[in-house]
């Protein structure tokens, strides 16, 4: 059996290049990513997303709540958020697997720049 995979992202080109990765890891394995849902363009750098040859949805974060009702994440086994920025619904997590990733210890180190606070810090 095939575990469904829907990737939430911003796509800033550092996630562009994970999922790049995780797709090419997919292929060989017993899990596929069969969607990609994006935060609207913002003002960062955005990775080819559109030629990874998987379906892409923009959602406006504001309406995530609306894509749980909806074909989006219907077939969707696990929910993986990296650089997802936005605050994901109650009725979302806790109705479907959610694997959200952050560059750091949260809350400690929230925020659009957790990596360069931890090496100010002397952590990295």
């Amino acid at each position: 059996m095939q575990t469904n995979v829907i990737y939430l992202t911003d796509a800033r080109d550092w996630s562009y290049f994970i999922l790049d990765e995780l797709l090419k890891e997919s292929k060989c394995k017993d899990w596929e990513i069969r969607k990609i849902i994006l935060s609207p363009k913002t003002y960062f750098e955005r990775g080819p997303v559109d030629q990874l040859g998987v379906p892409l949805t923009e959602i406006d974060p504001k309406d995530i709540g609306s894509i749980y009702n909806s074909s989006y994440v219907a077939d969707a086994d696990i929910l993986l958020f990296y650089g997802w920025s936005y605050l994901v619904p109650t009725q979302i997590v806790s109705n479907k697997v959610c694997v959200c990733c952050h560059a750091a210890k949260l809350p400690k180190y929230r925020g659009g720049t957790p990596m360069q606070h931890q090496i100010m810090d002397g952590v990295l």
